[in-house]
């Protein structure tokens, strides 16, 4: 799926799959996302000011440091 340039704010996706979706340049500020299935997902470009991460399949660990210098938040 391509959801580049999306507005996904406050979203709540936990336990979403995602799995090789573009999310380029997508808003995903204060979304939920711990759980998701990131597979082969793009976040370049995308905004994770305070994005919550944990548990998700498919994030290498230099994308998880990324993410978190981006401002990104992770849970076990």
């Amino acid at each position: 799926a391509t959801l580049s340039h999306a507005n996904l704010r406050r979203a709540d996706m936990t336990t979403t799959d995602l799995s090789g979706a573009t999310l380029y340049g997508a808003d995903l500020s204060n979304c939920d996302l711990r759980m998701a299935d990131l597979s082969e997902t793009s976040l370049a470009g995308a905004t994770v000011v305070r994005t919550l991460f944990g548990g998700n399949p498919g994030l290498s660990r230099e994308c998880v440091m990324d993410l978190k210098q981006r401002g990104a938040l992770f849970y076990v």
